[in-house]
Parts: structure tokens; C-alpha cells; sequence
């Protein structure tokens, strides 16, 4: 039930079955992901005992967002993890490496105390209102409109009921943060397509031209052709 900002080079634990929800407010952000099953860590060479990996679960029990300031080694550890699980392989021994480096991580995590308590897996606002979250982010993607009556709907909840749901798990109401979905994947669109302004607003959601611009123009603080033509050539660099 917690919202944490991120800054680059921050990285996050997520125990097994623990819901997140992570959100980049910039449009070039780039994101690393590394999902495994501890008990079934093996490479062509090295094949953990089962007990100890075992162990080594039952200990591994913490999460959140950490730091380079306050958990400078364990940040270490999992950047260059994350860095080894996406380079291609140079030897036989790259799968042997990567294993090493997870069981260290694990080891590390086993040694910190946890930030945050088991979370509660049957009573989270978030999964409740998933549904809706998984309409919305389909609607904005085929360029329709979707209305919290249908998000209400899809979870088999009353609008007020899901409304107050909503606000209690995002922070924001469903309209605000379907304005805020929309123009990131406006964003998104003017970075990454030569698509005009008015085809964007369009497959975005936005019906109303003006409600587009004046909305991008409070998130952004420019024009969306002031947007594209600012950042689309370091976007295009960094691709």
C-alpha cells in the first residue's frame, strides 16, 4: 500500500507473489528486469544443493527500493547483475558466472533486515482494482476512451465503491490518472513516431484537441511539438 519514487539507479526486491506497480514518468526510462525461482538456480556447472538453496529462501525475506547512498553494495551487486543477465555470452562459463552472482545477491538479501512486513496477499486495494488498471492500459494502447463506469464494471464493483478503491491504491482519482496514462503515451508517440500532433491526440484518447494541449502543456511544460522536437533526437541517440 506504500508509493516510493525511484531514482536512476535505484533498484527494487519483489518477494515471490508480492503485487507492485511501477510507473516511469519519463518517457525514455529504461528498466531492467531479473525474475527467477530460487529453488531451481542451476548452470551447466554448478548445481546448488537443494537444502541449502532451500535455506537460503527461507532467510531471503526482504523487499523494497534500495539506494546506492544507503545500501551502496547490494546496489553494486544487483546493477551488475542485471548487467551480466542482459549481455550476450562471451564463454561457457557466462551461465555459471550469472549463477554466482544471483546466489550472492541472495546471500546479501539474507543479511538485511526487511523494510516492510509480509505483505497481506488477500486484502490489497491494488489487486482489487487490477482489473480495471488492465482495461484502462488496454483502452489508451487501441486509442478508445474507457469511462469509470467500465472500470467499475470490470471489477464487479459500484462506481463510488471503485472510485474510492482506486484512490486509496494509486493516489489519484481514475480521471486524473487517465489523463496522466494518456499523455505519457502521448509522450510516447511523439518520440517515437513522425505521427502529426492531432493523429497523436487521437490515439491517445484525448477527443477534445484543447483538453489535450492544455493538459500536456501542464504535464510537460511545453507544446507537444516542443516536446518532440526538444527530446526525440536524444531519444532517437539513447535507442
Amino acid at each position: 500500500g506504500r508509493s516510493i519514487a525511484f531514482e536512476a539507479g535505484d533498484v527494487q526486491v519483489v518477494l515471490p507473489l508480492q503485487p507492485h506497480y511501477n510507473v516511469s514518468e519519463l518517457p525514455n526510462t529504461v528498466w531492467h528486469f531479473i525474475s527467477f525461482t530460487p529453488g531451481k538456480l542451476k548452470s551447466p556447472h554448478i548445481k546448488p544443493e537443494p537444502e541449502f538453496l532451500e535455506e537460503l529462501t527461507r532467510s531471503c525475506r526482504t523487499s523494497g527500493v534500495f539506494t546506492a547512498a544507503e545500501h551502496p553494495e547490494l546496489v553494486r551487486m544487483l546493477t551488475s547483475l542485471a548487467l551480466s543477465a542482459v549481455r550476450n555470452p562471451t564463454s561457457a562459463y557466462d551461465e555459471d558466472r550469472l549463477l554466482l552472482q544471483t546466489l550472492d545477491v541472495l546471500v546479501k538479501l539474507g543479511t538485511l533486515d526487511s523494510d516492510q512486513p509480509e505483505p497481506d496477499r488477500t486484502d490489497l486495494p491494488t489487486d482489487k482494482i487490477m482489473p480495471g488498471l488492465i482495461l484502462l492500459s488496454r483502452a489508451i494502447q487501441a486509442g478508445k476512451s474507457v469511462t469509470l463506469a467500465d472500470m467499475a464494471k470490470a471489477c464487479h464493483f459500484s462506481q463510488s465503491h471503485f472510485r474510492k478503491l482506486f484512490l486509496e491504491a494509486m493516489g489519484v482519482s481514475p480521471k486524473n490518472y487517465l489523463i496522466q496514462e494518456q499523455l505519457k503515451y502521448a509522450a510516447q508517440l511523439l518520440l517515437t513516431t513522425s505521427a502529426p500532433v492531432s493523429e497523436i491526440q487521437q490515439r491517445a484518447g484525448f477527443l477534445d484537441a484543447s483538453v489535450f494541449f492544455r493538459n500536456f502543456v501542464k504535464k510537460y511544460r511545453c507544446s507537444p511539438s516542443a516536446f518532440r522536437k526538444t527530446n526525440q533526437q536524444e531519444y532517437e541517440k539513447k535507442g
